[in-house]
C-alpha cells in the first residue's frame, strides 16, 4: 500500500486511509476535483506465458470466521497493482475483466502502467 500512497502523493493528491479494513477499498485519493476509492493489490505470480496475474479476491476475518470475497463484487473506482519487480498499474474498475477471480497483466494492460518503483538497497 505504501507504493500506492507514494505514487498518488507524488502527483500532489491527498491520500486518506480508512480507520478499519472492512471497506471495499484500501485508500481514498482526492485530486482536488473528485474523490476516488482505490483497491491495492500486489503480485509475484505469473501465468505459464510469463505474464503477471493478480488475485482479485480479498480474505478477511470477522466474528463469524474467515471469508473471501471477489474484488469484482466490491465497490471501488481504481485498482492499483504492484508487481514483484516494481511495475505499477492503475486500472479503472470498469476495464477489469477477470478469469477465475484473477486479472492477467498482459500487453493489453501496458496502457495502465504508471510507475516503476525502484527499491533502494541499504
Amino acid at each position: 500500500m505504501a507504493c500506492a500512497i507514494q505514487y498518488f502523493a507524488m502527483l500532489g493528491y491527498v491520500v486518506s486511509i480508512p480507520l478499519t479494513d472492512s471497506q471495499d477499498y484500501d485508500i481514498i485519493v482526492d485530486n482536488g476535483k473528485r474523490l476516488f476509492t482505490v483497491q491495492v493489490k500486489t503480485t509475484k505470480h505469473k501465468t505459464r506465458y510469463n505474464r503477471y496475474i493478480v488475485s482479485l479476491k480479498t480474505s478477511y476475518w470477522n466474528r463469524k470466521g474467515n471469508f473471501a470475497r471477489a474484488c469484482t463484487d466490491m465497490k471501488y473506482d481504481l485498482l492499483f497493482v504492484l508487481t514483484e519487480v516494481g511495475t505499477c498499474y492503475l486500472i479503472p474498475k470498469s476495464d477489469i475483466k477477470t478469469i477465475r477471480n484473477g486479472l492477467v497483466l498482459g500487453n493489453d494492460k501496458n496502457k495502465y502502467k504508471v510507475y516503476q518503483y525502484q527499491q533502494v538497497k541499504i
